[in-house]
């Protein structure tokens, strides 16, 4: 985590119910692969279980992106249960169809699919929504051959893990240096690199003028059923299921991670700011132009509160909640100091301190008028404790 760097991790999932529930016999080649090979070269893997799905999670409501159907700078995306999408895919009629983002372990707790491995359990990201009783980011995706995901990070500038649980996928990865390279002067990310036809177009290179740049110091990977993928922070990428595929997947942030999270977290409160600078509103939330006849009324200039909802609306998350998050997270690694548990959680939370303390003290300079008097007020006793616990132990 420290380097920051992709890894493919093998030999996580042989113990995991989802291992060996949601697998079947392997299919026949022509069903894998209408030329006749099988996914690049490997062999041939188990299909889903389809049966063992609808008959315990048939009822679930789920979210199916139509992979064909461009929404913006995402998919289309349509609600149906899980009995719905899976008679579509039997029938035929699922191509680009992916179902996406089910929150399977939150939805069926007592079900117990699979365990976390080590590598990614400290994650501040699920600990406040477990705690805060919100939306978790543990998520289930399925789908049938050539369904993919367009270029994105993840959210929050978070680290993502995922795990084939069936089929072969392959991925895209930018390097974090090159991520302004992937952003044209709005903000908006490439959507699909390897549509030539869309990234030879003039209008493409005159708003992502160093992409070809960028491409060629993409990396690459094949995932193999059985095998974990770690995606870094700040990593763009694009995935494909090279074949019908099912996979668990997480994100998730840790002191490691904090300081490209904090830095996220501060570009996306500036450019709230900045997308409105100009405009004033009322206590309806009623836009109005600075400028206009409206200048000269008793209407106040935004203020905060503005500011947060639109920042929340475009990334999940407003300041008072990141204060939260943070401060939840502060008290938890200060427990795991303190009951002696395995030296490289100790180490883990070490660190965690170390980046707490500098976003803290940046906090309590900086956004005194970003956040409630409460929210500073929990600032502060963090870093309080925080400090006292280092004396402690020194």
């Amino acid at each position: 985590m420290a380097r920051n760097e992709p890894v493919i991790i093998k030999g996580l999932l042989e113990e995991w119910r989802a291992w060996k529930e949601w697998r079947s016999a392997p299919p026949q080649q022509e069903q894998l692969d209408r030329s006749g090979s099988s996914a690049h070269g490997r062999e041939l893997d188990a299909s889903i279980a389809f049966d063992h799905l609808r008959k315990n999670f048939g009822m679930s409501k789920v979210c199916v992106a139509q992979c064909n159907n461009k929404d913006f700078s995402d998919q289309k995306r349509v609600e149906m249960t899980l009995e719905e999408y899976i008679r579509c895919w039997q029938d035929g009629m699922a191509e680009g169809l992916y179902l996406k983002d089910w929150h399977l372990p939150k939805e069926y707790k007592s079900y117990k699919a699979y365990e976390v491995a080590d590598h990614f359990a400290d994650d501040w990201m699920n600990l406040y929504a477990d705690e805060t009783s919100t939306d978790d980011f543990r998520f289930c995706y399925m789908g049938p051959k050539g369904t993919w995901t367009p270029l994105h990070r993840d959210v929050y500038c978070s680290y993502s893990w995922s795990s084939n649980v069936v089929g072969f996928k392959y991925w895209i990865l930018f390097p974090e240096k090159y991520s302004r390279m992937l952003i044209d002067e709005n903000g908006n990310c490439v959507y699909d690199v390897t549509d030539s036809k869309y990234t030879a177009a003039k209008s493409f290179a005159e708003r992502f003028p160093r992409f070809q740049t960028a491409l060629s110091h993409c990396r690459v990977a094949f995932q193999s059923p059985g095998e974990t993928i770690f995606v870094p922070s700040g990593w763009y990428h694009q995935v494909y299921n090279v074949t019908d595929a099912i996979s668990i997947n997480h994100n998730w942030f840790n002191g490691w991670s904090l300081p490209r999270v904090w830095n996220h977290i501060k570009d996306e409160l500036k450019l709230a700011r900045q997308t409105l600078e100009g405009f004033t509103f009322d206590s309806f939330s009623s836009l109005v132009v600075t400028g206009s006849e409206s200048k000269s009324s008793s209407v106040p200039k935004i203020d905060n509160e503005a500011v947060q909802n639109l920042m929340t609306a475009n990334t999940g998350i407003g300041c008072e909640k990141f204060v939260s998050l943070l401060c939840l997270a502060a008290k938890h690694k200060i427990r795991c100091i303190e009951s002696q548990s395995e030296v490289w959680k100790v180490q883990s939370a070490k660190k965690a301190h170390v980046v707490l303390v500098s976003i803290f003290e940046e906090m309590i300079e900086g956004w005194s008028a970003v956040i409630s008097k409460e929210s500073m007020e929990k600032v502060v006793d963090s870093l309080v404790k925080i400090r006292n616990h280092a004396l402690r132990k020194k």
